[in-house]
């Protein structure tokens, strides 16, 4: 594994949170990221691998709450609407074949949720991915993680940077729209 390390840049939101911490591992080789994986099982360390670099991301307590409030209103908005919803909030995605792999925020079944009901684990050769994926982004990653969702089959990335929503629809990785952005302001998001 490759000794040098390179610090991803930082972009400042309203006001400041709580950083972010992005570390990024270049020339890391398929089986050295599943060995990392395994190591820092259950710790509070997001990975996103692709095609030999490494990012690792420690969440802030801003982020957390996001996703969270986010979660909640796509929670809600499926029981509005009368949509079946399995969620299996943060969970690991990968394949070892296009050497890719990420944790989304929050991934949920809306569509194909009747195939995953009463599943207790994913088999990623199996089941179809998630429907709709949460993706919060409040610093600026290294990784193209929209190809990187891409390339892993996901149709529909829902990203927020503290300041906007941002719906993604995916055909394949030369085919990303971006829905018009819908603002979704930072005082209705506050928890007192």
């Amino acid at each position: 594994m490759a000794t040098k390390m390179q610090q991803a840049p930082r972009t400042r939101r309203l006001g400041p949170p709580e950083p972010e911490s992005r570390i990024v591992l270049p020339n890391v080789s398929w089986n050295e990221c599943e060995s990392l994986v395994k190591l820092w099982e259950g710790r509070h360390i997001r990975l996103t691998y692709d095609r030999g670099q490494l990012e690792l991301l420690t969440t802030s307590c801003e982020h957390e709450r996001f996703k969270t409030i986010s979660g909640t209103i796509l929670t809600f908005l499926a029981f509005a609407l009368d949509r079946g919803m399995i969620s299996a909030g943060e969970m690991t995605f990968r394949k070892r074949f296009r050497e890719r792999g990420l944790e989304p925020d929050d991934c949920d079944w809306i569509s194909n949720h009747r195939r995953m009901l009463g599943k207790r684990d994913y088999e990623h050769d199996v089941d179809p991915p998630p429907d709709l994926v949460l993706d919060i982004e409040l610093t600026s990653g290294a990784l193209n993680k929209m190809s990187i969702y891409a390339g892993l089959g996901f149709p529909e990335v829902w990203r927020f940077d503290g300041e906007t929503l941002r719906i993604h629809r995916i055909g394949d990785a030369e085919n990303i729209s971006s829905s018009r952005p819908v603002t979704i302001s930072r005082r209705f998001l506050s928890v007192s």
